[in-house]
């Protein structure tokens, strides 16, 4: 399908947004960056919008509220879909080609997993929302809505072709898997898009983690994982992106997958997924991820075993932030924005994550050359990718922000092409670290302990600011009263005498 000449050789990727968030300020500012590109494609990496809740209860046998996870229905997540199509003047993008995937807050419940009970209508209300995204080039998610009334999730690929002088072509899934059709050229991206929800074994309730640690977990589910192999080694692309809601390369800093969620608490799936990207022999690919309510590059060198020891490079993008980031308060409930020390929660949330960045031993984060800074930013933002100049062997990736460009990548695609081998391409044989090397465990605590003690001190630092302020304030009245008193004793004394 070829769209508009109009359109750039470019697409946008971007995850978390709630479309109840009113669209002002750097949201509004964001939304409109987008619409200047003219892309060719907008990606969802997950959460487009929030469908599941968080309730404040009070109950009578105590004092402190008790926060309850509310799941969305299918109705709730018709509405957002709905309201955000409606209601924003900036999406769709206008003869941008749409599509993505779903990850916890669109699938309908936080963290949740295949066990969800209303997991194939979540991912049909989806299919739904794409589908009327792409009323103006008039395209439908046939095979994408069949894998989603099955239950089986949100996944599939699609392929671009960005010949110079000629307008931009898209090549759909076929029902047989890559399309059969995409000239073997140095001018096509093709982008696959995973769920890591409708199929995710649920992680250990209580401490079992602890004793688990994710040993043999899954996280696509086998039919997903088979489709995933077997079009990996199809494909004929220049440039592969790989997209899913959750962080692949980012090392746990929180144990508690309940907590926080990456693919390292699921080693065999991560383990997976890396070997069959790496051994399928697709050129230049790069992973794509959103969740964290921040934007980071990640580096990892992999060596091959059974290639001499051979090493590759593997990136990962993450963008996620359209509506709510760790620098305006990482919360996505819209009506957390009306609390009256709203502004106090965006003071703890921005420097208690750029002080993470500072102690916390995050050697996954690339190191920009030009700078020496860690390529990181906790503002709203999207992705941006540029294949302008891909037949030259370039990609350019930027993470936009309301102030402008945060990370700039350009990828010379011959330094993350595969490493040339005749060997089994069923071996698990690549093994991938941090490019800055192994985390060291008592950087990791020095680390803990600062962040916690950050968190304990300006947490608590407002309640013992009111009960300082208040007796300061009791002491000052006690002294004036006293004060008053011992005035009027003295001018009775002086009238009586």
């Amino acid at each position: 399908m070829k769209l508009s000449p109009l359109v750039s050789p470019s697409i946008l990727f971007a995850s978390c947004n709630n479309p109840l968030i009113p669209i002002t300020g750097g949201v509004e500012k964001l939304w409109r960056s987008m619409k200047t590109h003219n892309a060719s494609a907008f990606v969802w990496g997950g959460d487009a919008v929030y469908g599941d809740r968080l309730e404040i209860q009070y109950r009578n046998d105590s004092i402190f509220p008790k926060p309850k996870r509310v799941e969305a229905t299918e109705t709730r997540l018709k509405y957002l879909y709905s309201h955000l199509l409606s209601t924003n003047p900036y999406y769709p993008i206008p003869s941008a080609y749409h599509f993505g995937t779903v990850d916890d807050h669109d699938f309908g419940k936080n963290n949740g997993d295949k066990y969800f009970s209303i997991k194939s209508k979540s991912a049909s209300a989806f299919v739904d929302f794409v589908d009327q995204s792409n009323a103006g080039l008039n395209v439908k998610e046939d095979i994408g809505r069949v894998r989603a009334e099955a239950g089986q999730g949100v996944y599939g690929l699609k392929v671009f072709s960005y010949q110079k002088n000629s307008a931009p072509v898209v090549y759909p899934e076929e029902a047989e898997g890559y399309p059969s059709d995409v000239p073997d050229s140095n001018n096509t991206v093709a982008i696959f898009y995973l769920d890591c929800r409708s199929n995710k074994d649920p992680w250990p309730k209580g401490f079992d983690f602890l004793l688990q640690k994710g040993l043999g977990l899954d996280m696509l589910g086998e039919t997903q994982w088979n489709w995933l192999e077997e079009n990996l080694k199809k494909s004929n692309a220049r440039v592969n992106i790989i997209l899913n809601g959750l962080q692949v390369l980012s090392q746990s800093r929180v144990p508690n997958g309940n907590l926080a969620e990456d693919w390292e608490k699921f080693p065999d799936s991560r383990n997976r997924l890396l070997n069959s990207v790496l051994n399928s022999g697709v050129r230049a690919p790069i992973l794509l991820t959103g969740d964290v309510h921040m934007s980071q590059l990640l580096r990892v060198t992999c060596t091959s075993l059974s290639r001499n020891s051979s090493s590759r490079t593997l990136y990962e993008l993450t963008t996620s932030g359209i509506t709510h980031s760790w620098s305006t308060f990482f919360s996505p409930q819209a009506e957390h924005r009306e609390l009256w020390y709203y502004f106090y929660l965006c003071f703890l949330s921005r420097n208690f994550m750029h002080l993470s960045h500072l102690v916390m031993p995050w050697n996954e984060i690339n190191i920009d050359s030009s700078t020496g800074k860690m390529d990181y930013s906790i503002e709203l933002n999207y992705a941006k990718f540029d294949f302008g100049e891909i037949e030259e062997g370039r990609v350019k990736a930027q993470v936009i922000t309301p102030a402008g460009v945060a990370i700039e990548k350009i990828f010379d695609l011959a330094d993350i092409d595969p490493i040339p081998a005749n060997h089994d391409e069923n071996e698990n044989d690549y093994d991938c670290v941090p490019y800055r090397g192994e985390v060291k465990v008592l950087h990791l605590l020095f680390g803990y302990v600062i962040t916690v003690g950050f968190l304990i001190l300006f947490a608590f630092l407002p309640v013992f600011g009111m009960i300082g302020g208040g007796l300061y304030l009791f002491w000052r009245l006690s002294v004036s009263a006293m004060n008053i008193m011992t005035i009027t004793i003295e001018r009775k004394k002086h009238k009586f005498e």
